[in-house]
């Protein structure tokens, strides 16, 4: 029995490690060529009043991530608030009425100014627990003690789980794409018209998938939200997270390369069971069970097979019983 261990075990980390190296070079050899221009889709007039409501969008670091937690009854907050001398206040108000809601409190610090163009910031995380499946939920959220307006969670079925998938989102990857007579320009803030033309793309894309797909219980994200790689790219985040539908929405996202090399991936995504394996300084593995899956996310930029080993272990000791097992990497 204990060579018979020894044996898949060994295995595994050889699998695995050959699906490390065959993503590492489908990640050199696809690199971002797809590309819409956002001003022809649509109508003229949606683009120009994008292009309006980018100003305040790309200055706004404060939207509020979903991410799944660690099994259905459970739903992981994350946002960004100005650090303006006041306590932290990580608290979430949540409940099946907008009236009576449940305050949940979790915690908070800092945000590294190098990324926020020296404003002090904290980043607050907050667990609810409880969740029942096919209800309707409210909530709030604190900034600096101030409660945001009412948004609005539904529950799907445990049981029957529908999940929608996508891969590099990317917000910022069209720089030098022609626009006009001009090209996109990653440049910071409002100037990264890369990240304005692709924010814009991305929100009408999940407007049309929800659409075409209702009753979601969660999304999964493949890495790359954002393009700025080990760089400053706080309205990349802004733009990822503008679209409304993620404010109902939770999305388990994985670590890409472009992700990887800063710690505000950390501050915007509160990931279940964020273990120390295959840590970057965008955090390390996790994972999660819904209904039937047991779900596992690896941060493949750690090419260490062995740690990442460890993670699938951790994982699948939680859940023994699980139907499916799905891995994802980037």
């Amino acid at each position: 029995m204990k060579n018979q261990k020894s044996k898949t075990t060994s295995i595994l980390a050889k699998v695995l490690i050959c699906v490390m190296v065959l993503g590492i070079a489908q990640t050199v050899l696809a690199a971002t060529v797809h590309y819409n221009d956002g001003s022809t889709v649509g109508s003229s007039a949606e683009w120009q009043a994008w292009t309006e409501e980018w100003k305040s969008v790309a200055v706004d670091f404060t939207k509020v991530s979903l991410t799944p937690g660690t099994n259905e009854t459970e739903l992981n907050f994350a946002w960004y608030s100005k650090d303006d001398g006041k306590p932290a206040t990580p608290v979430v108000h949540f409940g099946t009425s907008k009236t009576d809601l449940q305050s949940f409190t979790g915690t908070s610090s800092t945000v590294d100014t190098s990324l926020t163009n020296k404003v002090a910031y904290v980043y607050n995380h907050v667990v609810i627990t409880g969740l029942k499946e096919n209800t309707t939920y409210y909530y709030t959220v604190e900034k600096n003690g101030v409660q945001t307006d009412p948004a609005t969670y539904k529950t799907g079925s445990f049981s029957t789980v529908r999940m929608l998938y996508v891969g590099d989102p990317q917000i910022g990857a069209s720089k030098g794409q022609p626009q006009g007579s001009d090209k996109l320009v990653a440049d910071s803030g409002v100037a990264n018209t890369a990240a304005r033309n692709d924010s814009f793309g991305w929100n009408r894309t999940l407007e049309i998938a929800t659409v075409q797909n209702p009753d979601l219980n969660f999304m999964i994200s493949a890495g790359d939200q954002v393009n700025k790689t080990g760089n400053p790219k706080e309205e990349e985040y802004a733009g990822y997270l503008y679209p409304e539908v993620l404010s109902g929405l939770p999305v388990a996202t994985t670590i890409g390369n472009h992700d990887s090399l800063n710690p505000d991936y950390t501050y915007h995504f509160n990931n279940p069971n964020a273990t120390n394996y295959g840590v970057t300084q965008a955090g390390g593995d996790y994972y999660y069970s819904y209904g039937d899956g047991l779900f596992i996310v690896l941060n493949t930029n750690n090419y260490n097979g062995a740690e990442h080993e460890k993670a699938i272990a951790e994982a699948v000791s939680s859940d023994p019983d699980a139907t499916w097992r799905v891995v994802t990497i980037h």
